[in-house]
């Protein structure tokens, strides 16, 4: 799948109920997060700028919310948003849980960056989609982007997982996503392609403003591609229509990239689902969306690029932002270093 095509699938997800502020559930869009802990620490993400509280989400709640979101209609869930999935160590456990519920499609994101064992599991718990998210294309500019030596681990277990497929009676969706940076724009074609043959399918994709908090590193990642094409939020953002997102303490949040808890608008340890999905948080959220008036939440940095102060939806669960998360400082420092490495391999030639 190309930068066009992607494009495409991105806009036809937007597709939303037009402008109604108490829309139906978004049937496909569950997204929980086991945990948002990260074993990596990628560049282009938030996650390694996260003051927030790091944690599992409790088992008895994930029971709960799995069996209530499918009673309201949901047929499809998604185990990751801010964290990286296989940290939970029973994830396997959960995915059976998730199809003993009746869940048609079970799906993961993952870096790929664990022992082929526990992918093993997931698979045979009965895991529907796996997608690794590759953004290098060779062990240097990996551990650069990544922040580990992973490389060659991930794509044994590309290959590997895709050996395993063949031998399952059942389908199994693998799919591969690479974040298209300046440090691999010139060797991602080729990546790319020797990846295909592992894969079902495989997308690139551009760098983006990730909820407002990766504004500094953008001028250090992005390709002069990156920014003529920006699939990335506009306003009315369709995510408050097409996806529901629960946070590991057992939040429902707006957004896919709410690192700080700035967009939760109901603790669903408190309430249902059906109560939290239509409240009076997110319905203004709704309408200030249509009305374009986003001033004073992460929404505008998102979308517009504007460096201003953020108020969050409630303020109780919400992660003060230190004013350091927007420094480029750790991202100079892991470029420096890459450069160096770079000279002293030339120079050894």
């Amino acid at each position: 799948m190309d930068e066009r095509q992607y494009k495409e699938r991105i806009l036809n997800f937007r597709e939303t109920e037009g402008s109604k502020l108490y829309p139906e559930y978004p049937l496909k869009g569950l997204h929980i997060e086991l945990s948002n802990i990260c074993n990596h620490q990628c560049l282009f993400c938030a996650n390694r700028k996260m003051s927030r509280k790091k944690g599992f989400m409790d088992e008895s709640f994930l029971k709960r919310i799995l069996q209530e979101a499918y009673d309201e209609g949901f047929r499809e869930v998604g185990y990751y948003a801010n964290g990286e999935p296989f940290v939970s160590p029973d994830l396997d456990k959960y995915i059976e849980w998730a199809k003993k519920t009746g869940y048609s499609y079970v799906y993961i994101d993952t870096n790929g960056g664990t022992d082929f064992y526990k992918i093993k599991k997931a698979i045979d718990a009965g895991l529907d989609s796996i997608k690794f998210s590759i953004n290098g294309t060779d062990p240097e500019n990996y551990k650069l982007i990544h922040g580990r030596n992973d490389f060659d681990r991930v794509m044994e277990n590309l290959k590997r997982t895709c050996d395993y497929k063949k031998s399952l009676n059942r389908p199994l969706n693998v799919y591969v996503s690479i974040a298209v940076t300046k440090y691999i724009e010139n060797s991602v074609d080729k990546f790319a392609e020797y990846c295909r043959q592992y894969c079902d399918d495989l997308v690139t994709n551009s760098v983006i403003e990730m909820g407002g908090y990766i504004g500094e590193e953008l001028k250090y990642l992005q390709t002069q591609k990156n920014m003529d094409f920006n699939h990335g939020m506009t306003i009315p953002c369709y995510l408050l229509w097409n996806s529901l997102f629960i946070t590991y303490e057992g939040y429902a949040t707006a957004c896919c990239a709410d690192f700080q808890n700035y967009l939760v608008y109901a603790d669903l340890n408190q309430t249902s689902l059906k109560d939290a999905w239509n409240n009076e948080v997110i319905t203004n959220l709704r309408r200030a969306h249509l009305e374009g008036n986003i001033d004073g939440l992460p929404c505008i940095t998102c979308a517009y690029g504007k460096k201003a102060e953020w108020h969050p939806l409630i303020d109780k669960y919400v992660s003060v932002c230190n004013p350091d998360i927007f420094s480029g400082y750790d991202i100079e420092k892991r470029i420096d270093e890459y450069e160096k490495h770079l000279i002293e391999k030339e120079s050894s030639i």
